[in-house]
């Protein structure tokens, strides 16, 4: 392989990263530019739509205030020369012009324009009267003005408002302001770009805009090839290393060399070894010697070793126990959680069955509702019977009242005798018959009333009944809430003991495979344990566990800043941030359900006795 000369490989490299370099400045420089140029075009529509028209309208303010008394008197005196010297005193930046319009209306197409100011700006190409229709003017008076008719209320306010001043006089002309016609954008940058060409241009904002942009491109081009530089440089410094790595390679291929020749020298002395016997005699004894020394720091390391593999099979004996340990309060908790299961089916049946009974009540209620409405109606039918009887109850005493009248005018006693009877039988039948009617009323109305007073009671049963129901209700679906975040709370509890049960398992499995490893190797067994790979139970120190009563738990939670929610038969629920359940009434907490609060809680056993 031929490798090429260092300095002419970096002269190589050189010239292309220049190349590369200049590249880049120049993109970098030609989109500097263009957003230079962005941005002029900005500032030249401010300049001139802003900046000279405000100071353009400041000065036809002021020259509406003065201008049109000094050129009256001078039209009238006369002196041509200083009223030309006075309209080009505004050194031709914007035009004034005097006209001979005679006339107070704006529009005056036959005047002619007598005076105006000397410049060599694009206005003065465009002057003519019909141009001048649209430009503010003042009028010239004899004698001179003294008040102004017209003024500009803002800066950028295009068109004069009227002062409501009249000054008094006849008109003798008129003068125009006619404003600067803006060149574009092209050629005010053309002849900036001329002027930087030829080092004439003066300090522009067209050159401080370029210039920020420009050295703001510089920087980013600076920091793009900082950066490209610190990528070479490391490049660089990586084919050194490669370079080093190879370099010690071929290093390590002679010394490889060198072994070999060295190990092929040893073979030829130990062809001359055998051959000299008393000398081979001295190394054996030699060798038998550091052989017998090697046994005896053998036999050390062997009980080394087996300290080291009794410590390894308690641990593994403690792994299996906690491993049962787990198991069993896997079982208890699964047990529990088909309990809860069993009990939340219950509880389901239940509601349905008060379901199907909260909807029977409503039935009835609907029923007794109806029978209600049924027996508001009879009382009507009844009301209405009862004012027919009484309507011919009193037709009955009328007609006996006629009939009285009848007889008391009839000559024959005979039959006004048998009439009176008759009226009074009828009358008499009548009376009956209403005090029967009456009394049916009566009864009809006793009972009627009977039953509306059961239909209220049953009613305010049904009621009370479907409150009952409807309360109980929400008993059960708070109890469901509780069941299902406790079920919920078991399952983690559940997951956290298998994970830890694999745990153990694999720690099981690794202290089986040292185990094995002992029986079969021969190295020392204290030597490649770490201290990580060893298994520590949990700090739960359980010497004083029967000795903590529910209420002494209860306590040392709520200063812990843990709160009772609810209180059933057997157990109170705290919570915090998390899910806690303690038994109760006060009796001894067991290991197992001791160590899942402290675990729900979040808190240490220490915790939990600082704070009883």
């Amino acid at each position: 392989m031929r490798f090429r000369r260092p300095k002419e490989l970096l002269g190589k490299v050189n010239v292309k990263i220049a190349l590369q370099m200049l590249g880049r400045l120049s993109i970098i420089s030609v989109i500097s530019l263009v957003l230079a140029t962005i941005n002029n075009l900005g500032n030249h529509k401010n300049y001139w739509e802003r900046t000279i028209f405000a100071t353009q309208t400041v000065d036809f303010n002021i020259l509406s205030h003065t201008l049109p008394t000094k050129l009256s008197l001078a039209l009238l005196e006369g002196e041509t020369e200083e009223l030309q010297r006075t309209l080009d005193s505004n050194y031709g930046l914007f035009g004034l012009v005097v006209t001979n319009c005679k006339s107070a209306i704006a529009d005056c197409p036959e005047q002619e324009i007598l005076y105006y100011s000397n410049s060599r700006r694009l206005w003065k190409d465009g002057l003519d009267v019909e141009n001048l229709t649209n430009e503010p003017y003042d009028l010239l008076r004899d004698p001179p003005p003294l008040f102004a008719e017209r003024k500009y209320t803002r800066r950028y306010q295009p068109e004069a408002d009227p002062t409501g001043m009249v000054n008094r006089g006849e008109i003798i002309g008129r003068v125009y302001y006619v404003r600067r016609v803006p060149p574009t954008f092209a050629e005010s940058y053309a002849k900036w770009a001329r002027g930087l060409l030829r080092f004439q241009h003066s300090p522009s904002i067209f050159s401080l805009t370029a210039g920020i942009f420009l050295a703001g491109g510089a920087v980013v081009w600076l920091l793009i090839e900082f950066t490209l530089y610190r990528k070479r440089r490391e490049k660089k410094q990586l084919l050194e290393e490669a370079r080093n790595i190879r370099e010690e390679l071929e290093q390590k291929v002679k010394q490889n060399e060198a072994l070999i020749a060295v190990r092929e020298k040893g073979r030829e002395e130990l062809e001359d070894y055998r051959r000299e016997q008393q000398s081979i005699a001295t190394e054996l004894k030699i060798a038998i010697a550091d052989y017998e020394q090697k046994i005896v720091d053998f036999q050390h390391q062997q009980d080394d070793s087996q300290t080291s593999l009794q410590e390894l099979r308690n641990q593994l004996a403690w792994a299996v126990e906690y491993q049962v340990e787990a198991q069993e309060e896997i079982d208890r908790r699964s047990e529990a959680i088909a309990n809860l299961e069993n009990c939340l089916n219950s509880q389901n049946r239940e509601q349905q069955e008060m379901t199907r009974t909260l909807e029977k009540l409503q039935r009835q209620l609907q029923e007794t509702e109806e029978r209600e409405g049924r027996t508001n109606e009879q009382i009507v039918s009844l009301n209405q019977k009862i004012a027919e009887l009484t309507r011919e109850y009193d037709q009955a005493i009328q007609q006996s009242a006629d009939l009285q009248s009848q007889l008391r005018e009839q000559a024959d006693v005979e039959q006004l005798r048998r009439a009176l009877e008759s009226a009074r039988e009828e009358s008499e039948c009548i009376k009956e018959q209403s005090r029967d009617f009456e009394v049916y009323i009566t009864a009809e109305n006793d009972g009627l009333a009977a039953q509306i007073r059961q239909l209220e009671n049953e009613l305010g049963e049904h009621r009370s009944i479907i409150l009952d129901l409807e309360s109980r209700l929400e008993d059960r679906e708070e109890w469901v809430a509780y069941i299902t975040e406790e079920n919920q709370g078991l399952a983690a509890q559940i997951r956290d003991l298998e994970n830890e049960l694999g745990q153990h398992r694999s720690k099981i499995v690794y202290l089986k495979s040292r185990l094995e490893d002992r029986q079969v190797g021969d190295y020392d067994v204290s030597d490649s344990i770490k201290p990580e790979d060893c298994f520590t139970p949990a700090n739960l120190s359980i010497s004083n566990i029967s000795s903590l009563s529910s209420s002494e738990v209860i306590r040392g939670l709520h200063r812990l800043k843990f709160v009772t929610y609810r209180q059933t038969g057997s157990h109170v629920h705290l919570k915090k941030t998390l899910f806690c359940t303690v038994p109760h009434p006060n009796k001894d907490v067991p290991y197992g359900t001791l160590k899942n609060i402290l675990q729900f809680g979040k808190i240490s056993e220490q915790e939990l006795r600082d704070n009883f």
